[in-house]
């Protein structure tokens, strides 16, 4: 194009800005001259285009300059200072703000995205001048206008970044026309075939437009003619999404669709409220169809009266009533404003949402994926309007809290909360806001923000001004915060306590999260600028990597538990329900016969990613008690269970078998402690990734006692199954849940719990000591169950205060070698070297591999996963395994006695384990 035609369109310009323009137009031609389009055209031809477009809407010269210009910073060797240089005003800024950040700017940071980074770049500077987005709505429209000469993928990716971002800030602005330009051109790329039917069907609906407009204005004619003679009157395009709607629902009378929309253009506001009267005096107003945008505009700063009408004939018409400046700023938006110096500055008061942009570039810093988030969530998402104190109105993005809406009123204020009310009833902080909806605060004089919060928000801008009131705490509490949530994300994911990592593997992930140090990055977990899973996953990343290698879908079982009665947290549920619809296959909810809580069962297919996120989305949304129900997981559990009561169940049987076979009660514990070291040795070896442990601490007095009198129960129980039958000690043993549990039901002043428990316990051995020659195998036994005692008392203390979860097989190994070191002086008897056969040692080694060992893995399993309450009760079966194998080997002699024996024993372990002895069984 020559400069001549140009020009033609810069008239509203002054002598000396044309001149500026001509100058920028030459050095564009310049710098573009040997550059081609994929069309084919001289690539001048593009910021040719968009300058035109941008003139026709009014562009001031600095504008116009800026998109002659807007591609030589990154397509030829020229610079911004080059351009400063030439071109005075806000030139430099305009091309800055639409020049694209390069792969280099967001090189060796993986969390930045370059696409996304460019995208916060012009939101962050379209904040100080509106006219960056505007020349790059304009420029998007060309290369949308042109997008045919690009390769099909490259088209689809294009569209879809167009529609969800440029047309949606373009409505943002109110420019509703160049929103439904952009609209159309991305539909007829996404889905064409969609597009000529929406086509079609606008065609019918201006047909009907043109009816109802003229049937209209001739009723109002008649009965107001001095009202209609300054009254214009248009019919508004409908949207393709309302297109959609009607094309998909079909009779617009059913489905709430109106027919047609008719825009009323008024002298002023008085006649467009007189109009609406107008409206209303022959016609039916739909119920709930009134919205007043005068008196509180959109978010948009549009304004006009709403209301839609029915016919005579059934038709349904969306009436809008706007005065003239009102049309023009409905087609034009910000483009009346924003190239006028003057007007300029009251952009800030007819779009408030920019003013968001800022805290939110800020709290997702570092983080393009978040910002994208918080761009589609907050600024790009529908919105509602709720009434505040002072009749003060705000909008605010759909389904947000009550807590939302408290920053989004108030601002910083809301971190002194003490309460809130809607509708004048005081509500939870995480109640869903309606539209329309009356917000009241009430306030401490103290802040009272908490972490917690963050749970009860929806929209990021809540989040940052949280996390910004957060970051006001001292580092010290914020530090043992940020412990305490990784400590969490360690126990949900069964990996033990922090304490058990290794410093250097702590720090080192911290450091590939961006933090320099552990300190650093456990203030950072505090004011959830990271979040506790990352870290987990770092740590452990190598392993989850071998894990989630092909991120393969599959079957998933989720529980959780929720208060029915609570509608607001059911709604946010139900909505994550309806997001994941695609992949569910059941929901159940189960109530609890005696608890207001109902238990969810959701299956599903899923890969590990999105199953992650859905577990994440539940806990936020307010279902407690999440977890993953594994198949596998369950299966195993089930089979774990059985083995571990049938392995304890006939150990004292196979004892007695084996030491009625010659070996001695010495070599017996000899062979049994030896063993288990070995087992618990290659184990350990064995154990993947060893070095992301720390060591446990051997300098404790708990450790000592827990391994001696490992080696003291091994050896008393053998010596006192030397001298009783199988059934005999196992019911003794029995007692040990009892002996465990006692102190705490006295702490807890549960005396007639603890009365009954002994009752049936004191019952069940005077009915052992009834059978003849029992009485020196009874005492034997009670020392085997005081020594187990202790050294369960031990291992759990120790266990507890040195945060022994995952470094389990750490223990297992140091407690069976003290319990080694401890039987060597037994080399010592003359017993020890009682002769046996080798076949009756290698026999031993298996017994003490399979009956001792195993089970004791099984049992920390089976604590580790399910929890000591879980399995309790079921342990009790082991005592009818003794008694059914000790009758099938040794006769049913005083069987009747044994079994009431048992009976009573069992009682009493299972009123230990009642709600008042709970706490000290669960550790």
């Amino acid at each position: 194009m020559l400069w001549t035609e140009f020009s033609a369109s810069i008239r509203h310009l002054s002598p000396h800005d044309r001149k500026r323009l001509h100058e920028a137009f030459l050095l564009g031609e310049r710098l573009h001259a040997v550059q081609k389009r994929r069309s084919g055209e001289p690539y001048f031809t593009h910021p040719v285009t968009v300058a035109l477009r941008l003139a026709s809407v009014g562009a001031d010269a600095d504008t116009l300059i800026a998109a002659l210009l807007h591609d030589t910073v990154e397509d030829t060797p020229i610079t911004l200072d080059e351009i400063e240089a030439q071109f005075d005003g806000d030139v430099k800024s305009l091309i800055d703000g639409v020049t694209k950040l390069s792969a280099s700017d967001v090189a060796e940071r993986p969390t930045l995205d370059e696409k996304i980074e460019t995208l916060r770049k012009i939101f962050r500077l379209m904040q100080q001048d509106l006219r960056i987005m505007v020349i790059k709505l304009f420029d998007r429209l060309h290369n949308m206008e042109t997008i045919e000469f690009l390769p099909e993928e490259r088209q689809r990716g294009l569209a879809q970044e167009t529609l969800d971002v440029y047309a949606k800030i373009a409505g943002r602005l109110s420019m509703s026309n160049l929103q439904y330009e952009l609209e159309a051109l991305c539909l007829a790329v996404i889905d064409g075939a969609l597009y000529e039917k929406l086509v079609a069907l606008r065609k019918q609906y201006i047909v009907t437009c043109h009816r109802v407009q003229i049937m209209i204005m001739d009723r109002l004619e008649g009965l107001h003619p001095d009202l209609t003679r300054k009254l214009t009157m248009h019919f508004e395009i409908k949207s393709w999404d309302n297109l959609r709607v009607q094309l998909e629902t079909g009779s617009a009378a059913v489905t709430g669709v109106a027919s047609a929309t008719i825009v009323f253009v008024c002298e002023d506001r008085d006649a467009c409220y007189r109009i609406l009267g107008a409206l209303h005096e022959p016609w039916k107003r739909e119920v709930m169809s009134f919205q007043d945008f005068i008196n509180s505009p959109t978010t948009n700063g549009y304004q006009g009266l709403h209301t839609t009408v029915i016919l005579e004939d059934g038709t349904r018409v969306r009436c809008k009533i706007r005065t003239k400046e009102m049309q023009e700023y409905a087609l034009k938006g910000v483009t009346l404003y924003c190239f006028n110096q003057q007007k300029r500055a009251q952009l800030r008061d007819i779009l408030p949402w920019t003013q968001r942009i800022s805290p939110l570039s800020e709290d997702t810093m570092e983080r393009s994926e978040d910002f994208w988030e918080s761009l589609q969530n907050d600024i790009l998402g529908e919105s509602i309007t709720i009434h505040g104190p002072d009749d003060q109105t705000v909008q605010l993005p759909r389904e947000s809290t009550a807590l939302d809406g408290a920053f989004f009123l108030i601002g910083e204020n809301s971190l002194r909360l003490r309460g809130l009310k809607v509708n004048g009833r005081e509500v939870p902080f995480d109640t869903v806001l309606k539209h329309a909806d009356t917000l009241d605060p009430e306030f401490t004089a103290d802040e009272t923000v908490k972490r917690e919060w963050l749970r009860l928000v929806m929209t990021r801008f809540a989040t940052a001004a949280i996390r910004k009131g957060l970051s006001s705490h001292p580092e010290e509490d914020r530090e043992a915060i940020g412990k305490e949530l990784l400590q969490k994300s360690l126990e949900e994911h069964k990996r033990g306590f922090l304490e058990e990592i290794d410093e250097k593997i702590l720090t080192g992930a911290m450091r590939a999260l961006g933090y320099h140090s552990t300190t650093e990055g456990f203030t950072a977990l505090a004011d959830a600028k990271l979040e506790a899973n990352d870290v987990y996953l770092q740590i452990f990343k190598k392993q989850r990597k071998r894990k989630n290698q092909l991120e393969k879908s599959s079957h998933a079982v989720i529980r959780y538990e929720v208060e029915m009665e609570n509608v607001s947290r059911m709604d946010r549920l139900n909505l994550i329900h309806r997001q994941y619809g695609t992949f569910m296959q059941e929901i159940r909810y189960r109530k609890g016969c005696a608890s207001h809580m109902t238990t969810v069962t959701l299956r599903l297919i899923l890969n590990p990613s999105q199953l992650s996120m859905l577990l994440d989305e539940l806990e936020i949304a307010g279902a407690r008690h999440v977890r993953l129900i594994s198949r596998f997981t369950e299966v195993s559990n089930i089979l774990s269970l059985a083995l571990l009561i049938v392995l304890w169940g006939l150990d004292p049987v196979f004892s007695k078998v084996i030491l009625n076979a010659g070996v001695t009660a010495s070599q017996f514990t000899l062979i049994r402690v030896w063993s288990v070291t070995g087992m618990a040795m290659a184990l350990l070896l064995l154990q993947q990734k060893p070095r992301q442990s720390s060591p446990i601490p051997l300098r404790r007095l708990s450790l000592w006692l827990a391994g001696s009198s490992f080696f003291l129960v091994s050896l008393l129980s053998y010596v006192a199954l030397s001298s009783t039958s199988p059934a005999i000690y196992n019911i003794v043993i029995r007692g040990n849940t009892l002996v465990v549990a006692s102190p705490l039901l006295l702490q807890q002043r549960s005396f007639s719990q603890f009365g009954l428990a002994w009752l049936f316990t004191v019952a069940g051995l005077l009915a052992l000591s009834s059978i003849p020659d029992s009485g020196t195998g009874m005492l034997l036994s009670a020392a085997v169950l005081l020594t187990f005692s202790i050294y369960t008392m031990a291992s759990s203390y120790f266990q507890t205060h040195e945060r022994v979860q995952a470094r389990f097989l750490q223990f297992f190994f140091w407690t069976s070698a003290m319990a080694a070191i401890a039987s060597l002086p037994m080399l010592l008897l003359p017993s020890t070297f009682h002769p046996v056969s080798w076949s009756l040692l290698a026999a031993t080694v298996l017994f003490s591999l399979a009956f001792v060992g195993a089970p004791y893995l099984l049992f920390y399993y089976l604590n580790h996963y399910s929890g000591y309450l879980n399995i309790a009760r079921y342990i009790n079966f082991s005592l009818a395994i003794t008694l059914i194998a000790h009758w099938q080997l040794f006769g049913k002699e005083y069987a009747s006695v044994l079994a009431v024996a048992g009976l009573c024993m069992i009682m009493g372990n299972l009123l230990s384990a009642a709600p008042g002895g709970k706490k000290i069984l669960s550790t």
